[in-house]
């Protein structure tokens, strides 16, 4: 008798409904695309995404019956909220960046200026209380200073026109920073870069402070540039 001949044998193709990794890419695809459109979108107060309200939602609108404990192991959540202040208006940013950033660019182009990108900052010494693992009822004691201090920072990123080469410049401060205080700072600043464009925010100790007014009308080759309100946030 001859050799047997093995027949093969063609594998049918698997049902997409019984696929175990399409059935679990689903409920993630949907509760990314609930997470996009937001919470309010769907019936909450605000903005804010907790497991249970992406259960909620979810089985609101898939009918399946998806726990608290699924959308936390989600690839989607959970993120910190970023804060964004009431008062600020899109439209007018939208503007800002499409006709004021460009004409800035512009302007200090044809000067051969510095752009000097210039804000203010704080920093507390209190001591920080943070989330640790430990046994119930004994929490771990971290012995620190109570001190209450507080520094303030001045700093600025500067951008020399040709070649392109940037710098960074701080000073701190044992107070709150003042329109006097900005006043000393720019001093340095001249003195290193000139002429210069100085873009910042419309905090009162800039633009509207009339110490930085009277130094900005002594010296012609420094120009000053707002940001739109609220921004950068």
């Amino acid at each position: 008798m001859g050799a047997r001949r093995a027949i093969p044998v063609r594998a049918g193709r698997q049902d997409p409904a019984r696929d175990d990794t399409r059935t679990e890419r689903r409920p993630a695809r949907t509760l990314e695309a609930l997470l996009v459109r937001g919470a309010k979108a769907h019936g909450w107060h605000n903005e804010l995404w907790a497991a249970t309200r992406g259960a909620h939602s979810l089985s609101n609108g898939s009918g399946s019956g998806t726990t608290p404990s699924t959308c936390a192991r989600s690839p989607s959540g959970p993120r910190v909220d970023q804060p964004e202040a009431r008062e600020r208006n899109d439209k007018a940013v939208a503007q800002w960046v499409a006709d004021e950033f460009p004409r800035i660019v512009r302007e200090t182009f044809e000067r051969k200026t510095h752009y000097v990108f210039l804000d203010e900052s704080g920093f507390f010494l209190a001591r920080t209380v943070r989330r640790t693992q430990a046994p119930r009822g004994k929490a771990p004691v971290l012995r620190a200073g109570n001190r209450r201090d507080k520094w303030s920072a001045t700093r600025c990123t500067t951008v020399s026109p040709v070649p392109v080469r940037p710098g960074r410049y701080f000073e701190l401060l044992d107070h709150n920073v003042h329109g006097e205080d900005v006043v000393p700072f720019l001093k340095g600043r001249h003195r290193r870069v000139d002429p210069q464009t100085v873009i910042w925010d419309r905090n009162p100790i800039h633009s509207t402070s009339k110490a930085v007014q009277a130094r900005v009308a002594k010296h012609p080759s420094v120009v000053v540039e707002d940001f739109p309100g609220y921004a950068p946030s």
